[in-house]
């Protein structure tokens, strides 16, 4: 029989439509590639159309088909169903099949679908697609996947109770991919973190200065650079994450708050037992947008004071609500300057509340987010007695290269007393004998403590406190490092 030119073109056209749509699929079990992508937070169940062939799955076949004769395709879905019916014309191959016909499952609800195939002389390279009308799922945030088998005949496609033979050879080919994948669709991160060194010429209770007020100083600092406010951490991401996966409607999310509440907060947490100091009457503590530092406070956003009680507290709260920061912000925090701050860790925590509709973890895991390191050292007495007959005497040694000044802070059990020698040199390489005496005020009235606080590395400096009693014995003891000991 002869086939006109027309007859011909008209072929070639259906031919190459049918490649085209098995080019378009966006789905591909050879590759991995999957589509559509979903928020991970979304609640309730949700049906996918199949708007734009995201649906459409493709493969090679695996195996040939021979011409007339029978092949039975089964697909199965894990973690969804069919949200509407499957139908004769929703699997084609790049080489046309024969008939085509539903044979079992493929109803709205069912997981699985059995196709009876008649061969029409296809290669195992070539492909097939299967258009998926649309898919069901109620979110676990788990994908949802998809897998191909082609069988030799309807009995082990179909199987017992529904679960297809495997084990005896008639299963001629089998893929597997993931139709519908999931993403949380808040980026929210920290930086990593920094340190912030707390001034020993200050006694401990204010931080380094950096080049500006604000930002994290270097070790070594002077007195006259020196600052109240500190970066207890530094958020680097609070974005939508992107490309922006969808909702439950099957259109992009714009932003983070429709997922998340303008209640949704940063906690930040030490691990100091003491907690954190009760901040400066009406410091202006909080966070602030577009900066790595806390120098203009205020600028770039709105200041959230942070909550933090006037007893002792182990976590300061930052309302940073479902505004999106597209630059680093600071998490800002100002001591009161009179309690010594010890060395500690601090974690940092994004805390959410969420959108009707969305859900998920209330925190993400906790992670170091801002470290507070003395620069220098305190080395503290235990009580002395200045009773007639008794001799306290404190050693300071100096293992360094450069002379040392320690101030000397002393106090009795009524609080902080003037010395009479408020400051001491330790030279480089020596020892340092340093009476009680000297450490006292003028009108002693004890018992005391004293602390030497020095503007130096703690591995250099040691101290010990001798005491020598009436009788003449000596009892030796080294000197305490408040916060390490």
């Amino acid at each position: 029989m002869r086939v006109s030119k027309n007859k011909v073109s008209l072929l070639s056209l259906a031919v190459a439509a049918l490649f085209a749509t098995a080019a378009q699929a966006a789905v591909n079990l050879d590759t991995g590639a999957t589509t559509p992508v979903y928020a991970k937070e979304i609640l309730g169940t949700v049906v996918v159309p199949n708007t734009g062939n995201v649906l459409d799955v493709t493969a090679k076949l695996g195996f040939g088909l021979v011409a007339t004769q029978d092949r039975f395709f089964r697909f199965d879905l894990t973690n969804g169903t069919f949200g509407a019916t499957v139908i004769n014309t929703n699997l084609v191959g790049s080489v046309p099949f024969g008939a085509t016909t539903v044979v079992n499952g493929g109803q709205a609800g069912d997981a699985f679908v059995i196709f009876q195939v008649n061969g029409g002389g296809q290669l195992a390279t070539d492909s097939f697609t299967f258009q998926i009308p649309s898919v069901k799922f109620t979110s676990t945030a788990s994908n949802v996947g998809i897998q191909y088998r082609l069988f030799q005949d309807a009995a082990s496609a179909n199987g017992i109770g529904g679960v297809p033979i495997t084990n005896d050879g008639r299963k001629l080919a089998d893929k597997s991919g993931s139709l519908v994948s999931f993403v949380s669709a808040i980026n929210a991160s920290f930086a990593p973190a920094r340190t912030e060194y707390i001034a020993a010429t200050t006694n401990f209770v204010k931080f380094c200065s950096g080049v500006t007020a604000g930002a994290p100083g270097t070790a070594g600092c002077s007195n006259a650079g020196t600052d109240p406010l500190a970066v207890a951490g530094t958020i680097a991401t609070y974005t939508l994450t992107l490309p922006a996966p969808l909702d439950a409607t099957s259109t992009p999310l714009l932003n983070i708050g429709q997922v998340i509440t303008a209640a949704s907060t940063a906690q930040l947490t030490t691990n100091f037992t003491g907690g954190f100091q009760t901040t400066a009457s009406g410091a202006a503590a909080g966070y602030i947008l577009n900066t790595l530092d806390c120098a203009a406070l205020g600028a770039g956003g709105a200041i959230q004071v942070p909550v933090l009680p006037a007893t002792v507290a182990t976590k300061i709260t930052y309302a940073i609500g479902s505004t999106q920061a597209t630059s680093p912000t600071s998490l800002c925090y100002q001591v009161n300057g009179t309690t010594s701050i010890v060395d500690q860790d601090i974690s940092g925590t994004f805390n959410y509340t969420y959108q009707a509709g969305y859900g998920g973890a209330a925190s993400t895991t906790p992670g170091v987010v801002a470290l507070f390191r003395r620069d220098g050292v305190e080395l503290q007495s235990p009580w002395f007695t200045t009773t007639n007959g008794y001799i306290s005497r404190f050693f300071l040694t100096n293992t360094g290269s450069i002379d040392i000044t320690c101030n000397v802070i002393t106090w009795n059990s009524t609080g902080a007393v003037v010395p009479t020698t408020p400051t001491v040199t330790v030279l480089a390489g020596t020892q340092l004998k340093v009476d009680a005496a000297s450490a006292l005020p003028a009108a002693p009235s004890g018992p005391y403590a004293t602390r030497f606080v020095c503007a130096a590395p703690s591995s250099v400096m040691q101290g010990n406190y001798v005491l020598t009693s009436p009788s003449g014995s000596v009892t030796i003891g080294g000197m305490i490092r408040p916060g390490t000991n």
